[in-house]
């Protein structure tokens, strides 16, 4: 299908969308089927994304973008953008413009800035650049996991990558590698990002063994979420908990693999 068509597409499929949202208006679909199977990912910021539309935006130079704090759910904000003068010898000054990152990510972060030009889970092209922004060293610089992000994939079963620290996405006019001018996000790139997070670092769970462990609950767990001290859980071939572990000396005395890895409150409750 050609990109000119793109903002026809249904949000599941290949199809051309006619029915759109009740509350939002902007995500399209061409059935009821694939409009049940985009909803468990499409009302995580369907009503963020509803109330913001009808605010204010504080000035010019400032976008709508989709943040994922550490705790809570994405929610869409008005964020500010900066213009930046590149002098070019024997040219006219380059001016460009680009996304004020220090109040989300933190002023002493390395930061990363993912480009997505195309949907690995739809086969699509996108028409402009989407950027996911987080901190470059979140898995050693005891940034917290982010909760917001895990909101998003727990919707479709499988392994994914560890997301931690603030992260947030937003837009840029074009594509290729040099955007000059920031824009607004809208449904159609939130879908995208969504499915960004979701194709990262991917593993079926179908691909993974199952595994019969047994949970040791801190006190945090069992005051706050009512756990018991120890309770027996499944966990897949695939857990982080088998990568990168230190063998207790005890394991080798009873002759039992006993690994120790940290996890967020009720993991796997």
């Amino acid at each position: 299908m050609a990109s000119s068509d793109a903002s026809s597409w249904c949000f599941v499929c290949d199809n051309q969308g006619a029915r759109r949202c009740a509350k939002c208006k902007s995500a399209r679909y061409c059935s009821t089927s694939c409009q049940k199977e985009d909803w468990p990912t499409h009302k995580i910021v369907c009503t963020s994304f509803t109330t913001h539309v009808a605010s204010n935006r504080p000035t010019d130079d400032h976008f709508r973008v989709l943040l994922f704090p550490v705790d809570g759910k994405p929610e869409v904000i008005w964020h500010a953008s900066e213009w930046h003068i590149d002098d070019q010898e024997d040219e006219w000054d380059y001016r460009y413009q680009s996304f004020e990152t220090r109040s989300i990510l933190g002023s002493d972060a390395l930061t990363k800035m993912a480009p997505i030009q195309r949907n690995p889970r739809l086969k699509r092209n996108l028409l402009n650049t989407i950027y996911i922004g987080h901190r470059d060293t979140f898995l050693i610089d005891g940034s917290k996991p982010n909760r917001s992000v895990a909101r998003a994939t727990s919707t479709q079963p499988g392994q994914y990558h560890d997301w931690r620290g603030p992260i947030f996405a937003y837009g840029m006019t074009g594509l290729g590698i040099d955007q000059q001018k920031c824009r607004d996000l809208d449904m159609d790139d939130f879908r995208h990002i969504f499915d960004y997070f979701l194709s990262y670092s991917y593993t079926p769970a179908t691909a993974a063994q199952t595994i019969k462990a047994v949970r040791i609950n801190c006190l945090g767990d069992q005051k706050m979420c009512n756990k018991p001290a120890f309770e027996s859980v499944e966990i897949l071939s695939t857990d982080p908990i088998f990568d990168n572990h230190d063998m207790s000396g005890i394991a080798h005395r009873i002759g039992l693999p006993i690994f120790t890895h940290g996890l967020p409150p009720n993991h796997l409750g």
